[in-house]
């Protein structure tokens, strides 16, 4: 009888998952999907209009003269304009295109191949410009300081404004200016104006109207921008002259506590130049710190009686917290500088932890500790 020879061993099995792109073998599908998505991945495009992503189907109403677009993870963009053709596009020249054409459809296709074997990755934009002329703004300007342009507007003149300025393709530059006497309102919370509980979210009207503001390159709006950011404690742009020297006063004196850089101190106007004209309201909180700003930035020595009052108003009731902070932080800057630490001590306390001066007074209480 025959001996039987063994069966031979059985072969080893090739894998069968390969990468597409590298052709690395990869020992199963999960190890597959890890490798894709580490070595492969092909990021979205995506385009940025003065820093904010456009929507798909976006209704451009302001576009500046110095205004930028930045295309990111794009290895190539075209630009159709209305019923042109496709003309291939970076982002100064859609910048260009968004400035020469106030009124026009721009379609802009990103693409973004990061792998000559793979499909591009596609993002696409529909820009409806409407840009508004210089001439419509103007109508709207007039219209702002007819009914809004004045110490005490109430409710009535808001809708009246909008009645006869919220019209046509300056309907967005209308309802920010709007937007931003809403939130005065909301934040005085004077039920003579017309204004009744709940009062609303004076940030959330001011932060609307700086979306729809922001834009405009305009004495009026870059005015209105500039009191609503600091009425946020926003110090970001505070390093701009507004034109209104009290704020431009407090961004001076408060900016740099928040670690941002104040307004340069302009040329002495002439004599007999400078006029005062209600161009906006103010709301009565930034209105305070206004004052008490220019009060403690005059004062040439301490005295007990300067402490009192900036107490006082910093802890009135009614004050928000967004405007105590920065009376906290006037108090105690006045009292820095005029020789008065142990004064100081009280304010810088209170302002520990709490932005955007928090950091400041941090380390004037570890200076003064030492």
């Amino acid at each position: 009888m025959s001996a039987v020879d063994p069966a031979p061993a059985p072969s080893r099995r090739e894998s069968s998952f390969t990468c597409p792109f590298c052709s690395a073998a990869l020992p199963d599908g999960r190890a597959l999907d890890g490798h894709l998505a580490a070595a492969h991945v092909g990021a979205r495009p995506f385009l940025l209009l003065d820093g904010r992503e456009p929507s798909p189907d976006e209704a451009v109403r302001a576009w500046r003269g110095d205004g930028r677009a930045v295309l990111f993870n794009s290895t190539a963009a075209t630009c159709a304009v209305d019923d042109d053709a496709a003309a291939p596009v970076d982002g100064p020249a859609l910048a260009t295109l968004l400035r020469t054409h106030p009124r026009a459809t721009l379609r802009v296709v990103l693409s973004n191949r990061f792998d000559h074997r793979a499909e591009p990755v596609i993002t696409a934009y529909r820009l409806r410009v409407a840009v508004p002329s210089a001439a419509e703004l103007a109508t709207v300007d007039a219209h702002f300081v007819r009914h809004l342009g004045k110490a005490s507007p109430g409710i009535g003149d808001v809708d009246a404004f909008v009645r006869d300025a919220a019209l046509g393709v300056a309907r967005d530059y209308a309802d920010g200016l709007a937007a931003y006497v809403r939130g005065v309102l909301c934040k005085d919370k004077d039920e003579r104006t017309g204004i009744r509980p709940p009062y609303g979210d004076y940030k959330q009207c001011y932060n609307r109207a700086l979306q729809l503001l922001a834009p405009f390159d305009r004495p009026l709006p870059s005015l209105l921008c500039s009191l609503m950011r600091f009425a946020l404690n926003d110090f970001s742009r505070a390093a701009a002259l507004s034109r209104f020297p009290h704020l431009d006063e407090a961004n001076r004196r408060l900016a740099p506590l928040a670690g941002a850089a104040g307004p340069p101190v302009p040329a002495a106007p002439a004599a007999g130049g400078r006029k005062h004209v209600d161009v906006c309201p103010v709301d009565m909180g930034v209105d305070l710190v206004l004052r008490m700003a220019q009060q403690l930035g005059d004062a040439a020595r301490w005295a007990p009686i300067v402490a009192e009052t900036a107490r006082s108003v910093a802890h009135q009731r009614a004050l928000e917290p967004l405007d105590r902070v920065k009376i906290l932080a006037v108090w105690a800057d006045t009292a820095l500088r005029l020789g008065a630490a142990a004064t100081a001590a009280e304010p810088l306390h209170e302002l520990e932890g709490n932005h955007p001066f928090g950091a400041w007074a941090a380390a004037r209480l570890s200076e003064m500790s030492t």
